[in-house]
């Protein structure tokens, strides 16, 4: 019994540290001074995002919720001097695919993400267009 509940405890670490997100630190006070989700943080990070070599920004996918109707993703947004959070609305339920629910994916790395700016009544918000695969 003692030796189940061993293996057990060990699976557990090496699941949990497969998902940790590389530490990474914002100096941005663009990102500290405003909310993920808000229209100055979505517009810096969008020129951030544009700034940086696309390939060298990962993504990790953090959660999922509803607000007024519309389906968001919070997903982790790291590249060289770059420690963001993007809450994208997802339009398309195709893309989100095998996290619609999130269960066992949190920390879980997205390759080939896209996400674009679209202003919708006055504010700027960030919509998931494709997620290539999940790193899990």
């Amino acid at each position: 019994m003692k030796t189940i509940s061993a293996l057990l405890i060990l699976l557990s670490l090496i699941i949990s540290a497969s998902c940790d997100l590389p530490e990474c630190r914002n100096d941005n006070p663009v990102f500290d001074q405003n909310p993920p989700g808000s229209t100055q943080y979505n517009r810096e990070l969008v020129k951030q995002m544009q700034l940086a070599n696309a390939k060298d920004i990962r993504y990790w996918y953090d959660s999922s919720f509803v607000h007024d109707g519309n389906e968001y993703m919070v997903i982790h947004v790291q590249g060289k001097n770059l420690c963001a959070v993007a809450e994208v609305v997802v339009e398309d339920k195709d893309v989100k695919g095998e996290l619609r629910n999130g269960a066992g994916y949190r920390g879980a790395e997205l390759k080939d993400v896209h996400i674009a700016a679209r202003e919708n009544s006055g504010k700027e918000i960030l919509v998931l267009k494709s997620i290539g695969r999940i790193s899990d």
